[in-house]
């Protein structure tokens, strides 16, 4: 199509909407006399506006006034918020400044364990009092920072903590917790060995997360395993490892000795030794721990869902717990450790246990 006809059917087109439609020409539309003495149908809509007695700016002067006004309005916000935070003791978070930039340190919420099981004579000492309480079997009480907790012949404590830390304390043992500290994503606990022996069992600790053993001049830490420290009171202490791996700083020693799975190792005197072979009564204690825990788990897992099972891999792994569902790739299962995502492929079978 050439220009010529292209405006001919410009033209064409336009005089087509230039017409009024039939329906359109058929209405009786009123004249402007007869509108002009209606009434208002909803008077409130046309109140005269009133004139403004505001002075007029330039286009630039608009845009300086309105960046001053947004900056002074950003300088207020900023002057309240530091105020808000300077005087409301309330608030769970501290800030202060450096350079430039602002650190915002979150204050801790306690890190409150439960008696699992408990057996034999058993007192409890409050932080900050002299009275010991008596602790009944399985009585249900909450253990927190400060706590001293002694265990008398043939006794025995279980205590689990939220972050899924289990503490056995065993029987002529006297153990203070000396902090139990929770934040957002981690957790921080220090436990004091005055005499006797303590085993432990921890999931992997999140980063920033702690858990530290103090016996005499002794320090254990780790980052999630399966252990024990014993301490005679006098110098002597025995730390022993049967899954994971340890940290034991003495006081005197330059670094400090790692204990891996299936080792243990004795401090006396601050002077620690060569690690050794786990010896088969550490280890059947330690053994006897985790059997303890995971039955625990699995019957709080039984009461929540009324139902256990077991998923066999072709590798020979088996993961027992509460089969949740799956998508086309993965079988999610939940177990006492945590929520797993298992690959369909490589499942042999399931089973109910339970």
């Amino acid at each position: 199509m050439d220009e010529k006809e292209s405006k001919s059917s410009i033209h064409q087109i336009e005089g087509a909407l230039s017409r009024l439609s039939e329906v359109t020409l058929k209405q009786a539309f009123p004249s402007w006399e007869e509108l002009s003495t209606r009434s208002l149908k909803y008077p409130d809509l046309y109140e005269p506006i009133k004139k403004s007695n505001a002075q007029g700016f330039s286009n630039v002067t608009k845009v300086w006034f309105g960046a001053s006004l947004l900056a002074a309005a950003s300088l207020s916000v900023v002057f309240l918020l530091s105020e808000y935070t300077k005087f409301t003791p309330e608030s769970s978070l501290a800030s202060s400044a450096v350079g430039s930039e602002t650190i915002v340190q979150e204050k801790p919420a306690p890190l409150v364990g439960k008696v699992a099981y408990s057996k034999g004579d058993i007192s409890l000492q409050k932080d900050g009092t002299t009275e010991s309480t008596s602790i009944a079997k399985n009585q249900e009480i909450g253990i927190e920072s400060g706590d001293l907790l002694i265990v008398g012949k043939n006794g025995i404590l279980d205590i689990v903590f939220p972050n899924r830390t289990w503490l056995r304390i065993s029987a002529n043992s006297q153990v203070k917790i000396l902090s139990s500290q929770s934040f957002s994503f981690s957790s921080q606990q220090t436990i004091e060995v005055h005499s006797g022996k303590v085993l432990i069992i921890a999931d992997k600790l999140k980063k920033n997360a702690s858990l530290s053993v103090l016996s005499g001049d002794v320090e254990t830490q780790l980052r999630g395993t399966t252990f024990s420290v014993a301490y005679d009171g006098k110098g002597r202490n025995l730390v022993a490892v049967r899954d994971g791996a340890v940290s034991v700083k003495s006081k005197n020693a330059n670094e400090p000795s790692v204990i891996e799975a299936g080792y243990q190792l004795a401090v006396v005197l601050d002077e620690p030794s060569v690690p050794a072979k786990l010896l088969p009564k550490e280890d059947k204690e330690l053994k006897a721990l985790q059997t303890q825990a995971t039955l625990t788990g699995e019957a709080d897992l039984f009461k929540q869902y009324a139902r256990l099972e077991l998923v066999r891999m072709e590798d020979g792994r088996e993961y027992r717990g509460v089969i949740l569902g799956q998508s086309e790739t993965h079988l999610q299962i939940e177990m006492i450790d945590g929520v797993l995502e298992i690959p369909i492929g490589q499942v042999l079978e399931t089973e109910k246990i339970r």
